[in-house]
């Protein structure tokens, strides 16, 4: 049985979505409260912010690492550099 070795709790919302990285450094969190936050997997360091326009319902990253795209409850797709 595993054990949780990090929480990250900064939303204010449900989270929807969490996706992570292709390196598996970081972790992608997408949530009703209309943000989308970017976390380090070793320490669960909040990294990165964005307020969308809507809730979020679904996160992905590329291949490269280097942009996540975020599916918004407002019918709007957003694609963010977010290079770390």
């Amino acid at each position: 049985m595993g054990k949780c070795i990090n929480t990250l709790s900064r939303h204010k919302e449900a989270v929807y979505s969490l996706a992570y990285s292709p390196d598996g450094r970081y972790i992608a969190s997408g949530s009703f409260d209309n943000m989308l936050h970017v976390w380090s997997v070793k320490d669960g360091a909040l990294l990165k912010s964005f307020r969308g326009n809507g809730g979020i319902f679904d996160v992905s990253w590329n291949n490269g690492g280097n942009k996540i795209a975020a599916c918004l409850s407002n019918n709007t797709v957003c694609v963010m550099d977010l290079r770390l």
